[in-house]
């Protein structure tokens, strides 16, 4: 083994003091096209404890899995979410489980999966790669979740009676999550990544809906930095990177919207 790759495998284990405790810790993975993100958090406290992120093709994620031993102690909690290729949302009334392909026409080597949003008699729709089966069998109690789900979930509820457009740029995807006085008006992706891409799908969703340019917008995700939300302020009033609630202390140097994704594993953890 190099010294090379010897360094990237000791920089990507659990340290010994946080192993030791794995009955009171909640472990998570989130996979992507831009590789893996891992987190541990106290299952008593909700903070997080160990975050790291590492790009690699999925292939390679079970034997990291074990060669970095993340499945050698017994986790109180393991919780792996995946990105979407594509996903859409159907009015509850009018969804019908045989008729999937009218939403999202089947794509190769892709999964179609649904379920139901809570409290928002939506269905969630959404087309992915699946992860080699043995990867959920390396965790004894493992509980997989998509994403969107986590994303629609936790920002609906931050915004409640408010106009707000929050955009998560991420993976080379642009998901947008739109609310009038608190209310769900749209949720979508599209692809791109480069700051004319986001400030162009914002203006459009913005525009399409008869909503101002004074509507307060929230930058989220591993593409989400000052320079985005500089190019943003010449063309909107109120513009925010995502912060974490009150009370989450990320580790030193931690920039919470890189690490957006893996924190809601714990922001919606019941």
């Amino acid at each position: 083994m190099s010294v090379i790759q010897q360094n990237h495998n000791d920089t990507m284990r659990i340290p010994s003091p946080i192993m030791e405790k794995a009955d009171q810790m909640h472990f998570a993975l989130h996979w992507s096209d831009d590789g893996i993100v891992a987190g541990v958090f106290d299952i008593a406290t909700k903070q997080p404890i160990w975050l790291k992120h590492q790009a690699m093709q999925p292939w390679e994620f079970s034997q990291n899995i074990r060669e970095w031993k993340w499945n050698q102690p017994l986790f109180r909690k393991v919780s792996i979410t995946h990105c979407a290729k594509e996903w859409t949302l159907c009015p509850q009334h009018l969804f019908d489980p045989s008729q999937l392909a009218a939403w999202l026409p089947a794509q190769a080597q892709c999964s179609t999966e649904f379920h139901f949003i809570q409290n928002q008699n939506m269905v969630l729709i959404e087309q992915f790669v699946p992860l080699a089966a043995d990867i959920p069998l390396l965790f004894s109690n493992v509980k997989q979740n998509s994403i969107v789900d986590h994303w629609l979930h936790f920002h609906l509820s931050q915004h409640l009676g408010q106009d707000h457009l929050t955009i998560i740029v991420e993976s080379g995807l642009i998901a947008v999550i739109l609310q009038k006085k608190g209310s769900l008006v749209l949720a979508n992706q599209f692809a791109g990544s480069q700051p004319e891409d986001v400030l162009y799908f914002a203006s459009a969703v913005l525009q399409q809906n008869l909503m101002s340019q004074e509507t307060a917008i929230t930058l989220v995700g591993r593409n989400a930095n000052p320079a985005l939300k500089a190019f943003f302020e010449p063309y909107f009033i109120q513009v925010n990177l995502w912060q974490p609630p009150i009370g989450l202390h990320l580790p030193k140097d931690h920039e919470a919207c890189d690490w957006h994704s893996i924190l809601l594993h714990t922001l919606c953890a019941s």
